[in-house]
């Protein structure tokens, strides 16, 4: 099976090739046209030359009009105004996607919505504005402030904002900042510090879910858009839903979710890869080595998932399939810290 995520770059990524090659279309039919000119006599000729050139896109224009007429496309609007709708007041929010900060941005930069909340990387970077002590400090120090790591930023900035709301649109591990916890809220994963939990009040699930409002998808359960970021935010609203219920110990309802995942995220490693990692940090091993492997059918040179699987073989103490999907590592990346390390805590490995 094809990876939808890389056929789906190319989508746009290879416009500026089509400009090109419209380009020198459009010279070549210029050079025929004059040739033709010269060598017929005709009057009508012009006119029949035009009409044939307006109805020869004609077949294509009406076969894919259906596809991107976007006049009733709410995913997206939808999707933004329901992230937005989870952020408490004065919130950092750090999206990740296209098709999370685009929309954030519209609401807030176009419609004027929700000014207390700061968008913290709009532009593939993190806003410079909200870590200036960290770039002063690496000045001094005589670094290269383009090359600070985003998890060093991220950390700054979580903790010199103690007293506002963060929040993530991606897991995030929390190995660097111990004091702090990642709970799934709705959509999203907000940052709460350990020692706050006493008088945190989760949220349940109702309370962010009830108020989603998706114009394109009445019901998400049955929904099967085949437009790719309408497809996208249905298995990322599947998620989250799963998340939720995993938070409330309803695992049934939770795997329900993850199904729908499964079914509907075929031809995506990343999501897949993703979900399964969900499943393993929730403890469900197996389920997650399920996820894996169709990850792996997609995109069988993927370290990470390759890493992955192996790690959950070591959890699961199935040593000779950890070592496999090690070698398989290794085969590609000999020098693959992860890999390397892993395989020397195998008992009774060289």
């Amino acid at each position: 099976m094809p990876d939808l995520e890389g056929i789906n770059a190319n989508d746009f990524l290879f416009i500026p090739s089509y400009m090109v090659a419209a380009f020198w279309m459009s010279m070549a039919i210029h050079w025929l046209w004059k040739i033709c000119r010269k060598k017929i006599n005709w009057k009508p000729l012009p006119a029949l030359a035009v009409m044939i050139m307006l109805l020869l896109p004609l077949p294509n224009l009406l076969s894919n009009f259906p596809t991107n007429d976007k006049r009733n496309y709410y995913y997206s609007i939808d999707f933004g105004h329901a992230l937005i709708d989870t952020l408490a007041e004065g919130a950092i929010i750090f999206p990740e996607g296209d098709h999370k900060i685009f929309p954030l941005l519209y609401l807030q930069g176009v419609l004027g919505m929700r000014p207390d909340v700061t968008i913290a990387n709009k532009y593939g970077r993190i806003e410079k504005h909200l870590y200036p002590d960290l770039i002063n400090q690496v000045k001094k120090s005589g670094g290269n402030v383009e090359q600070i790591p985003r998890g060093e930023i991220e950390k700054h900035i979580i903790l010199k904002s103690p007293d506002r709301p963060i929040y993530f649109t991606n897991y995030r591990n929390l190995n660097d900042l111990p004091e702090f916890q990642l709970i799934p809220e709705g959509l999203l994963y907000r940052v709460i510090r350990k020692s706050d939990l006493p008088g945190y009040q989760r949220k349940v699930s109702t309370e962010y879910w009830e108020k989603y409002k998706f114009r394109n998808f009445a019901d998400p359960d049955i929904s099967s858009e085949s437009e790719y970021t309408a497809s996208l935010i249905i298995i990322e609203y599947h998620i989250m839903r799963a998340q939720s219920f995993f938070e409330e110990n309803k695992t049934k309802e939770a795997f329900r979710y993850i199904d729908k995942v499964k079914e509907q995220a075929r031809g995506r490693s990343k999501l897949l890869n993703n979900t399964g990692n969900i499943l393993a940090r929730r403890g469900f091993f197996k389920k997650a080595l399920e996820f894996f492997e169709i990850s792996l059918s997609i995109a069988p040179n993927n370290l990470t998932t390759i890493n992955n699987t192996a790690k959950i073989y070591f959890l699961l103490k199935d040593y000779n399939n950890c070592t496999k999907y090690l070698d398989r590592v290794l085969k590609i990346d000999p020098n693959n810290r992860e890999a390397n390390e892993l395989k020397r805590r195998i008992p009774n490995s060289q």
